[in-house]
């Protein structure tokens, strides 16, 4: 695998980084309700590089390619063997939700679910179980399972029915999901509201203006680590100091009323920064905003436009919250206030049903194999321990008695597993990230995928063994 510079900097960095099991979607709601929201922005490429290797997990609706309604997400064929049909129903006010078929391994679980309504009229074809609003997630054993998490819903193919494919994995995780019992739950059926060019907020027409804030605050810029909490209080109590709350205004500000401008100030490396506080949840007949984001700062002097670099969450004393915004190469200051008008979206959803789902289910894994390793792995001069594989149609992940600030160096040399077919060919894997913990103890993650990019499944039954470098493990 080739890599730039900037690439190969940040895979470094982040596989040196040891990091306990974490709750990926649970922390993007937490940060949700205190006001810092991941934005709808286009990633640079070595940033969607840092996110792969962050474990979250993307599902794309493809073209048909295998038989049931798995191909409305994949080309690639799931083995018939690693698939367990459930056909567990659940009705919830005017919709039915049905648990299909699922994929489960030691690591995690893959789940097919359609949506329909309980009177069998047409659905919307927008309908999703996973919005701003609304969200989704396992359990195992009535724990939440600890994992990044993805979701898609297919393109339109029945008018009466919607299908979701919904993924979560812990492949650092030492504790297997086989044969335990998980459910599925969801908050209910919402429409996420799009503007019409596809991007996942609405934009509101009016800019607000920040000339109320003028002169509000003149002190020295702030020149600490701003994630600190004794900084973030800091922060927090300049903003609170400036004793204002000023509405956002436009349409969308006076239908979901609560989103203010509570202040502004500097900092050493953001420069200027703009507090918008988040009232929450905000409901407006069928229509419900969870919070707004800030997308770019206009100077109207100059007309010179800048782009949202950043925004940082803080929590003020009344316990409500609010974000401190910046922007990307921005020379302006609290000074230049009286001139500056801000680009503000909504995240709106349309609510079609809170009447929660809840479906349980038990897979035994079919096809998922764990072969226990000895000896030694030998990668540019280090010596590496891995003590178990586990394989499965999801993926592989080596398990090691290292840290992953020494494991670090199988990313570096680029190497990666090959598995040996029965048929005498052999299908190469690529790097899906790398996980550490506190224990001294890491894993990592392979996946295979097809030309254009699709995830390729495995079908253990029809592999003789797996080489990784000077290591081979035979299957059972």
């Amino acid at each position: 695998m080739k890599r730039n510079e900037e690439e190969a900097r940040i895979f470094a960095a982040l596989s040196r980084v040891e990091t306990p099991e974490y709750d990926i979607a649970g922390a993007v709601e937490e940060a949700i309700e205190a006001g810092s929201r991941p934005q709808p922005h286009p990633l640079p490429r070595a940033a969607l590089l840092a996110a792969c290797l962050a474990g979250v997990l993307l599902l794309a609706a493809a073209a048909a390619g295998i038989s049931g309604a798995w191909r409305y997400f994949f080309r690639s064929e799931l083995p018939q063997n690693a698939v367990t049909t459930v056909g567990v129903s659940q009705t919830a006010g005017d919709y039915t939700l049905t648990l299909e078929d699922v994929v489960v391994d030691d690591n995690g679980a893959m789940l097919l679910l359609a949506l329909s309504r309980a009177d069998g009229g047409d659905i919307d074809p927008e309908a999703s179980l996973r919005t701003n609003s609304i969200h989704a997630t396992l359990t195992v054993d009535g724990k939440t399972f600890l994992g990044s998490s993805g979701s898609a819903s297919s393109p339109v193919q029945d008018p009466k029915k919607v299908y979701f494919c919904f993924e979560t994995r812990s492949p650092g995780s030492r504790e297997s999901l086989l044969g335990r019992t998980m459910t599925f739950e969801a908050d209910g059926v919402a429409v996420q509201l799009r503007e019409p060019d596809g991007f996942y907020q609405l934009r509101e027409k009016k800019p607000a203006d920040l000339s109320p804030l003028a002169g509000a605050w003149a002190g020295e810029p702030f020149a600490t680590n701003h994630w600190e909490k004794e900084v973030q209080e800091t922060l927090a109590a300049a903003i609170e100091a400036q004793n204002l709350n000023v509405p956002l205004g436009g349409a969308l500000g006076e239908e979901f009323p609560g989103f203010a401008l509570r202040g502004a100030l500097m900092t050493d490396d953001g420069g200027l920064r703009v507090a918008v506080s988040s009232s929450g949840r905000v409901r407006s007949g069928d229509r419900v905003c969870t919070s707004v984001s800030v997308e770019a700062l206009t100077d109207r002097r100059t007309g010179e436009r800048y782009e949202y670099a950043g925004g940082q969450g803080i929590k003020l004393s009344d316990g409500s919250s609010a974000v401190l915004w910046y922007w990307r190469d921005c020379p302006l200051t609290v000074e230049d206030l009286p001139y500056l008008e801000m680009e503000v979206t909504y995240a709106v959803d349309r609510v079609l049903s809170e009447e929660p789902f809840s479906l349980t289910f038990r897979a035994d894994g079919g096809s998922a194999v764990r072969v226990d390793l000895e000896g030694t792995l030998e990668v540019e001069g280090v010596t590496l321990h891995p003590v178990q594989l586990r394989l499965s149609a999801l993926g592989l992940t080596f398990y090691f008695d290292d840290s992953m600030d020494t494991a670090h160096v199988v990313y570096e040399a680029g190497l990666t597993p090959v598995l040996n077919l029965e048929d005498g060919t052999v299908l190469e894997t690529e790097w899906h990230g790398g996980y550490g913990g506190e224990d001294g103890q890491c894993a990592i993650a392979f996946e295979a995928k097809d030309e254009d990019g699709g995830q390729v499944f495995f079908d253990t039954a029809q592999i003789r063994s797996v080489t990784f470098g000077g290591l081979t493990a035979a299957l059972p």
